[in-house]
């Protein structure tokens, strides 16, 4: 009888992983309050600058930090990988990657 391997769960690499969160981080714009920049998302939570946020992608979950937030943009940074996305962006093609030590 053959028995069948277990699915093992396969983690991205960061700059794989990063532009998947963010094309799924709906920010709608930024605030300043207290001297805080901070994002709001299109459900109305607010996340200030700094700030670290889990995301799953199948089994596994990579801690995003919010590193930086102006009113243009913002900037989510996962291990050496970063993305900086306009507000109101539909799709990663209109962001730009930066793959860390890659460049």
């Amino acid at each position: 009888e053959v028995v069948p391997e277990p699915e093992v769960a396969v983690r991205l690499t960061d700059d794989v992983a990063l532009p998947v969160i963010a094309a799924n981080f709906k920010a709608s714009g930024s605030f300043i309050i207290s001297n805080r920049r901070m994002i709001r998302l299109k459900s109305g939570t607010l996340i200030s600058e700094g700030s670290a946020i889990n995301a799953r992608i199948g089994e596994e979950t990579y801690t995003v930090i919010v590193s930086k937030v102006d009113s243009d943009a913002y900037v989510l940074t996962l291990g050496n990988a970063s993305v900086t996305r306009s507000f109101g962006e539909s799709n990663l093609n209109n962001g730009s990657i930066n793959r860390g030590g890659d460049q």
